[in-house]
């Protein structure tokens, strides 16, 4: 490698290798890592004319309890030897050369052994050895590698012939950066770590030969990050937002996100295999060398199962029958809990935490495992959220870009991730770009319901407005609980002449107990009891609630309850979302508003490209439709304001740029003039 210099050209050796080009289909790796079980057979018959150069990282426990090689060692006529070990008697790097005994000592003895990324050479034709440039001298005694037997180099463990039997021994848990070989003087072979896009095997391509080196020894490779991840092709640019994007049981999208115990996965999915399925529909990370690096679904012929960190047998956690309807899934990592559909599962006590040692990335349409990505998912996503502690880190929606190229486009960091797979993805129809009309309400009757996909916390605000227009014995206007008790999260609950003589309106907020977290309203001392056209609203600010009718507090409580936060399962409205279960509902109400500090601001809207009504969230921009058999009725549209121009005091000449200057006869009135009936005055706008 050159740099040129004022005319001069500085020639100089990098301390570790730089990347190479690999052809299409290949990712290429940082490194590729061993877990001590597997090995690569590199096919070359080394001989004394072979130049061996090793990129390696020790990454085993220190101080070893047994060595751990790269090469050949024992052969029974030691004149074969070519390699080096870490070794654990004396906690030394020792290279080898053909014969190697012990007295006199012609090992080379290097440095310390660690867990630092070295470069290490053995020079066969001029009895030299090298760790990070410096020179080491093999001792005269050593002699040639005759390699009468035909032997050929392994990596990553220790090879030996004694009597004619041949066996791997003495593996390696290290990266690989690289290796190069030469043959008196000429490359023949230049291993690259690298990933097969086709179906995720791990191994080393060899770009002099163009043969790709898989693991011949047991388990698989760990793949380092990509030099160049090839599936996120841009920023997303010019897109067309898209339903959702369908595989064919080929296609994969890596998504980059390093996921750990704090990573929550939100995925919108429908599986198109037609049931019974031949093999499971997987998306995620499965079967690997250590099981607390799993986080995923998987959908088999009778169930959805989900998985985190240890799972198997009783750990893994079963939820809904397996079908081909559109399923919002979600794996909370870091509360130990899962949803489908909203309805909340707990994973075993067993399970654990994801450690993730290896820095593996989440996939989206297939299951990572040992042997690279394998059952592969057949179907349409929505899109993907990926939170890190709480933060969205990805947020994956369906789109086609300006090259016509399908995949998902992530918002957060403005990247289009593409197909690693093989085949195409199938393009969605394009989403609407329909507008909203506001409405002052929107009527809720019988068994219709909403899910906010909001999860509120004690620490919030909330503001909540509705009125009944038909009453039942008893029901919840809106509501979540974490547990099945009252007082658990935050619900409104009504009781009209209930035959035990219950409290008659109650308002939960996140309480220990029913005494703590409780409110019954009261209304000159006795218990308030709803009516039916009165428009209430509900206010909870710094934990001081006040509830009105028709603009006059009736209530007002201090929640003095600890309570528990954050809730994770979302607010229903209409009904309760009662620890994964809803509860039932036939009465009417009408919904005008609800907020919640920082994740709500929900109005009733109807869309105006096919007249659907539903709420709209101004503070995630989503629209939420009806769920449940009851019907909607629209309220009028929120009448919006009309402007009106008021051209006040002298007159206009334009200067020489063609600008308008109004003279110093132009003053603004002390006071807003009268308004016309049926106008409101929106403030003074300077025509130009």
């Amino acid at each position: 490698m050159c740099k040129l210099c004022l005319g001069v050209v500085l020639i100089f050796t990098p301390i570790f290798s730089f990347s190479a080009t690999l052809p299409s289909g290949y990712t290429e790796l940082e490194y590729i890592e061993s877990t001590g079980t597997q090995v690569i057979d590199t096919g070359f018959v080394y001989n004394n004319n072979t130049r061996v150069i090793w990129d390696v990282q020790l990454t085993a426990t220190l101080p070893l309890s047994d060595y751990q090689g790269f090469g050949v060692g024992f052969v029974q006529n030691n004149t074969e030897r070519l390699g080096f070990s870490f070794e654990a008697s004396n906690q030394k790097i020792l290279l080898f050369k053909a014969k190697a005994v012990t007295n006199p000592d012609t090992r080379l003895q290097t440095i310390n052994v660690d867990n630092n990324r070295h470069i290490i050479e053995i020079n066969s034709p001029n009895n030299k050895g090298y760790v990070d440039g410096v020179e080491y001298t093999f001792d005269s005694s050593v002699g040639t590698t005759d390699n009468v037997t035909n032997a050929t180099l392994p990596l990553f463990c220790w090879y030996s012939n004694i009597d004619g039997i041949k066996q791997y021994s003495h593996y390696s848990e290290a990266k690989l950066y690289s290796v190069k070989i030469y043959d008196n003087g000429t490359l023949v072979r230049d291993f690259v770590p690298a990933k097969r896009n086709s179906d995720g095997v791990v191994g080393l391509y060899d770009t002099v030969n163009n043969v790709f080196y898989t693991n011949s020894g047991t388990g698989s490779f760990f793949a380092g990050p990509a030099v160049n991840d090839p599936v996120v092709v841009a920023p997303c640019g010019s897109y067309t937002e898209l339903e959702y994007i369908e595989s064919s049981g080929t296609q994969i999208i890596d998504t980059g996100f390093v996921y750990d115990n704090n990573t929550r996965v939100i995925w919108d999915m429908q599986m198109t295999t037609q049931l019974p399925l031949s093999a499971n529909n997987n998306s995620g990370v499965g079967y690997v060398n250590t099981d607390y690096e799993r986080l995923g679904l998987s959908f088999n012929n009778s169930t959805l199962n989900l998985y985190k960190a240890y799972s198997t047998g009783n750990t893994v956690l079963p939820t809904i029958n397996t079908d081909n309807n559109r399923h919002v899934i979600e794996i909370n990592s870091p509360v130990n809990k899962a949803y489908v559909d909203g309805i909340e599962y707990t994973f075993n006590s067993a399970v654990g935490n994801i450690n993730n040692n290896h820095n593996l990335t989440l996939p989206l349409f297939a299951w990572l495992g040992n042997t690279g990505y394998r059952e592969y998912f057949t179907g349409r996503m929505y899109s993907v959220k990926i939170y890190d502690n709480g933060t969205l880190a990805r947020n994956m929606v369906p789109a086609r870009n300006s090259d016509g190229v399908v995949g998902l486009c992530d918002t957060v960091n403005d990247k289009f991730y593409t197909n690693a797979g093989t085949g195409t993805f199938t393009a969605g129809p394009a989403v609407s770009s329909c507008g909203y009309t506001e409405l002052e309400y929107l009527e809720l009757q019988g068994e219709a319901y909403f899910n906010t996909n909001v999860y509120l916390s004690k620490d919030m605000d909330i503001e909540f407005e509705f009125m009944p227009t038909q009453l039942s014995v008893a029901g919840t206007v809106i509501g979540v609980r974490a547990v099945n008790t009252p007082g658990s999260g935050f619900d409104l609950f009504y009781n009209i002449n209930h035959p035990n003589n219950a409290t008659n309106t109650l308002i939960d907020f996140f309480g220990a107990d029913n005494s703590t977290g409780r409110w019954a309203i009261k209304s000159d001392g006795l218990d308030y009891v709803l009516v039916n056209n009165k428009k209430y609203k509900l206010s909870i600010v710094n934990k001081v609630g006040t509830f009105s009718a028709d603009g006059v507090v009736i209530d007002t409580h201090t929640y003095t309850a600890p309570g528990t936060s954050p809730i994770t399962i979302p607010l229903y409205i209409h009904t309760c979302n009662n620890a994964g279960n809803v509860g039932g509902t036939n009465d009417t109400i009408r919904f005008y508003h609800f907020s919640a500090t920082g994740v709500a601001d929900i109005v009733p809207v109807k869309r105006d490209c096919d007249n659907v009504l539903g709420l709209y969230n101004k503070t995630t921009g989503e629209f939420l439709e009806k769920i449940g058999s009851g019907t909607l009725v629209a309220g009028p549209a929120v009448a919006q304001p009309t402007t009106v121009e008021i051209i006040w005091g002298g007159l206009a000449e334009p200067d020489a740029s063609g600008m308008c200057v109004y003279g110093e006869t132009f003053t603004v009135p002390s006071t807003i003039p009268t308004a016309d009936a049926g106008y409101k005055f929106i403030g003074w706008m300077l025509r130009q």
